[in-house]
């Protein structure tokens, strides 16, 4: 079977393992057992497959078991746990990148992990003498670092790659994980491979080891193991009701309250990464090739030494004004900026290019926390006596770039020449320095700061990973399903005592314009309290903005039960109404609205109404009302069009003057072209035609069209269907 296949019976026998077909399960069991020809796997199906034979029978003899249910489900477990080592064992010859390092590994000489171990605690203990000696050797200390982080990376790949752990593997584990230990980015890594292991195969020890992880009093290791949790427990969301001691976990870790905040943050952050792939796209479709465009302007005119001798020294070039105003970047930067500081990921498109050094082809870098100490950092940057405001100093306290781009960024000065690298590294970043004392008061206010920040720069990392890594295909995206978090077992836990969360999930996917996301969450919401009016509201708006009007307008009428007159509630109805071309129930509540708050805006709706309704003669005398308070050049347009509709001419023609006079656009044009025929002053009306188009060939049938469209009034003031014939000919004519 190929690797696909596999995966194919896999999930055909998860799927029916869910639904409680038994059978149809332990059939595709039985494709991969026989596929797999492992004697002790075919005695561990025959035993399942006996057991649950057993079972039945039993069932069909009428024989009375209060224990059948407890035997069933555990069956289930087992077969669960059965179809998932016999895919990974299935797997293990195939091409795939994590399967061809798990024969690699197995293959070389490597070391047990107790043996690495002491290997890197000997290296540390090393490196604290050598960093306290008088005479530091920089040398030495980097040559012993590169020791350390290739027994790191092994260490890293056991644990990453290992199916089962034995009880030395767990015994290192927990000595790394503990308090004693207090080498942190060892802590880190081995976080990051527990979870990787787990997104590979399911493992109800590894989990609960996971879960052990969580309630770490070291942040950096909690907030790795909390992200890592919501994933995995997102990807085997249909199983985890089968293994009752990890919903007990997950019982007890809701009840801290510590960590239910940080869950909730998590998963608002990974639902946030929905944004990055169209922060990306913006970035490099819109805003660095208009940078690319205006470089070489910017390069001519930017004579900042010629600048600063003049006497004008402290005014700006007006000539840079030009460029920018005509590149219209700045409404660009500014969403960027904003997204920046609501959390968005706005780097991911500036260092994508940047995962390509030597560095990044050991898997576990990928996860390493950014550290001075490490070796290639460490080559760039020893002899370097950076102050507070030092690039060195800012990016080690900074938590705006996740720690793999980092490690870009500095790997990528490695590349320049010297005297640009002590500019760099001693000049002052404004920029990052500014962002750093925000971050320093953010942290001051709020406690919870730090913990948000590092796990926002992890989940980023596993980004970088599984939209870059050059094996990326090989692994399962742990970003496909960031959209459908609010599904888990792991909120309905969550939720079960935080109402507030289900909540915020919600008003966050509506904030990031996920409404199908929002729709879901807020349909339980308002089912569960039918009074909640702000709920009902935000459900019907989602519901409009995925162009459902009908269950639109039924949830607002909802909100306008609960909270009758609401005038924002309104106002949505009447355009929902609007939209389905249902005009008579649509000016029923603008007219409504306008006897609770009468207004400019909310006339002119009503006006628009009638006239979708033929009801010319009420639109202008709403119009009436307006010009007694309101003179303006949109009047004059609405009650040119009404007047011509009217069979007003004279009129029309008064109030279409008044527009072409003032400050005209196309819809002018347009009215007074129609007007100018009806008068049979046909050279004229073409003249004014044209001018409603930017005169090209592609735009002529759109124009000839959009007359038509307006046949009925033309003929209604007189023109005949030989002249709108003739004059459709006479502008394609006059084009050519």
């Amino acid at each position: 079977m190929t690797p696909p296949q596999i995966h194919t019976v896999f999930r055909e026998a998860c799927k029916f393992l869910t639904h409680n077909d038994l059978v149809l399960a332990f059939d595709k069991a039985k494709t991969l057992v026989r596929e797999l020809k492992s004697e002790q796997m075919f005695d561990r199906f025959n035993d399942l497959w006996q057991d649950y034979g057993f079972l039945l029978d039993y069932f069909v003899n009428g024989t009375q078991d209060e224990d059948r249910k407890m035997r069933y489900e555990q069956i289930q477990r087992q077969l669960f746990l059965l179809v998932t080592d016999l895919r990974e064992m299935l797997l293990t010859d195939s091409a795939i990148y994590e399967f061809s390092e798990k024969r690699h590994l197995a293959g070389r000489e490597i070391k047990t992990s107790p043996e690495i171990f002491n290997y890197i605690k000997k290296l540390n203990q090393q490196l604290d003498i050598q960093r306290n000696s008088e005479i530091v050797q920089y040398n030495e200390i980097i040559n012993l670092e590169i020791r350390k982080e290739n027994f790191v990376a092994q260490l890293f790949a056991i644990f990453w790659l290992k199916t089962e752990m034995n009880a030395d593997d767990l015994s290192v584990f927990e000595q790394i994980i503990s308090p004693q230990y207090h080498h942190s980015a060892e802590k880190a890594l081995l976080v990051a491979a527990l979870t990787l292991n787990l997104w590979r195969v399911f493992s109800e020890e590894k989990l609960l080891l996971l879960l052990d992880c969580c309630q770490s009093n070291d942040p950096n290791i909690g907030q790795r193991a909390l992200v890592g949790l919501v994933f995995v427990l997102s990807k085997y969301n249909q199983f985890l009701p089968m293994f009752p001691s990890i919903h007990n976990r997950l019982v007890v870790l809701s009840d801290q309250r510590y960590i239910v905040k940080a869950l909730e943050i998590i998963i608002l952050q990974i639902i946030s990464t929905t944004q990055t792939e169209g922060i990306t796209k913006k970035m490099h479709e819109e805003i660095l090739p208009r940078i690319n465009k205006i470089a070489p302007k910017i390069r001519e005119t930017n004579d900042v030494e010629n600048l600063l001798k003049s006497e004008d020294g402290e005014e700006q070039n007006p000539e840079w004004e030009n460029i920018m105003g005509d590149s219209d970047l700045t409404s660009k930067f500014e969403e960027i900026a904003e997204l920046q500081l609501e959390g968005a990921d706005v780097y991911m498109s500036t260092f994508a290019t940047l995962k390509h050094f030597p560095f990044f082809k050991e898997i576990a870098n990928w996860f390493r926390p950014f550290d001075l100490n490490q070796a290639d950092i460490m080559r760039l940057t020893a002899t370097e006596k950076p102050d507070e405001k030092s690039l060195v100093a800012a990016m080690m306290s900074s938590s705006a770039m996740c720690n793999s781009d980092k490690y870009s960024l500095f790997l990528s000065v490695a590349q320049m020449p010297e005297n640009q690298k002590k500019i760099l590294f001693g000049s002052i970043n404004a920029d990052i320095g500014q962002l750093k004392e925000i971050e320093n008061e953010e942290a001051l206010l709020n406690p919870e700061k730090r913990a948000s920040n590092l796990s926002k720069q992890y989940i980023q990392d596993l980004y970088r990973f599984f939209k870059l890594f050059p094996f990326r295909h090989d692994f399962p995206d742990m970003f496909a399903a960031n959209r459908f978090v609010h599904k888990t077992f792991l909120f309905s836990v969550l939720i079960e005592n935080n109402a507030h969360i289900q909540i915020n999930t919600a008003n966050y996917y509506l904030s990031k314009k996920l409404y199908n996301q929002a729709i879901e969450i807020f349909e339980i919401i308002t089912a569960k309290n039918p009074t909640d009016f702000a709920a009902f509201q935000k459900l019907a708006f989602a519901y409009q903005k995925t162009e459902n009007n009908q269950k639109a307008i039924a949830n607002y009428l909802k909100a306008d039960l609960i909270q009758p007159d609401d005038s924002w509630t309104l106002k949505k109805i009447a355009l929902c109404y609007r939209v389905q071309q249902d005009f008579e129930k649509s000016l029923e509540t603008y007219l409504h609205i306008d006897f609770l708050k009468p207004s400019i805006k909310n006339k002119f709706n009503i006006a628009r109404c009638y006239i979708e309704l033929e009801q010319y003669p009420e639109a202008r005398a709403v119009y009436s009302t307006i010009e007694k308070t309101d003179d303006n050049k949109k009047l004059w347009q609405a009650i040119a069009w009404c007047a011509f509709a009217m069979g007003n001419l004279a009129e029309a023609e008064y109030y279409s003057t008044r527009c072409i006079d003032y400050n005209p656009d196309s819809l002018d044009f347009l009215h007074a072209a129609h007007i100018a025929l009806c008068h049979s002053k046909f050279n004229t009306a073409i003249d004014f035609y044209l001018k409603t188009t930017d005169q090209t060939g592609e735009n002529t049938e759109s124009l000839i069209a959009t007359i038509r469209a307006d046949e009925k009034f033309l003929l209604k003031n007189g023109v005949n269907k030989d002249e709108m014939t003739y004059l459709t000919d006479a502008i394609r004519h006059k084009l050519n």
